[in-house]
């Protein structure tokens, strides 16, 4: 796991085989949870981005406000009405108090304290002024990503760096990944049903199982 500055970021990988399932395991297409999953783990679960300055503005305490009632396939938009001036869920990139306990989840359930990768989009600009990034190998997942190695514990601090969470977080069991979408207000977690479990009933993290079928464009057409 290189190094490329004095901020403790790693270097992009030379090489981005260790994300090549990725490609082959998730449906073409875009809008639909099996264009950005494996369709071949047991579950998906998508977790709810917080809102708020703060980030202590549940969904359900904004859905209780607004007299909408939450489900697993509940739009931002469909509830933000009551939210006033306080901050929206952000598109694209999954909360720092959802992100910190979705990593203690995945700590604590992964067999291994092995490294993890994470594809950022190459389309992001602070991406883009990373260093070793121009003229580094990119996978398709399905947006086009630069792939990283480190340590699960500095998730934090690499998200800080570059300004938004990971599009990819996996690890080389290829047993579970999580997926930001730029284009949605929560993340998705695929993988074996003890996980999906172990998400979905998690007291801080806001999180529905869902189905690969669903469709989570804010503009469903």
């Amino acid at each position: 796991m290189p190094v490329s500055d004095d901020s403790g970021f790693p270097a992009p990988l030379s090489s981005v085989e260790h994300a090549r399932w990725i490609a082959e395991t998730i449906a073409p297409g875009t809008g639909i949870i099996r264009n950005y999953v494996p369709t071949d783990l047991d579950g998906v679960a998508r977790v709810l981005h917080r809102a708020g300055h703060d980030y202590d503005l549940t969904w359900k305490r904004i859905s209780a406000a607004s007299g909408e009632t939450l489900s697993s396939d509940t739009q931002f938009d469909d509830i933000r009405q009551s939210l006033g001036e306080e901050p929206p869920a952000e598109v694209g990139s999954l909360d720092p108090v959802s992100q910190e306990r979705l990593t203690e989840i995945l700590t604590e359930w992964r067999a291994t304290q092995a490294s993890v990768f994470f594809g950022w989009w190459t389309g992001s600009a602070k991406v883009g002024r990373l260093p070793g990034v121009h003229g580094a190998p990119a996978y398709r997942g399905p947006r086009e990503c630069v792939l990283f190695e480190s340590e699960f514990d500095k998730l934090a601090h690499l998200a800080t760096e570059v300004g938004v969470t990971p599009y990819h977080w996996f690890d080389a069991s290829k047993s579970w990944l999580v997926v930001t979408e730029l284009d949605f207000d929560s993340t998705l977690v695929a993988g074996p049903s003890d996980l999906i479990d172990a998400i979905t009933s998690d007291t801080v993290l806001e999180a529905f199982e869902t189905s690969y079928s669903a469709d989570l464009r804010s503009h469903r057409p």
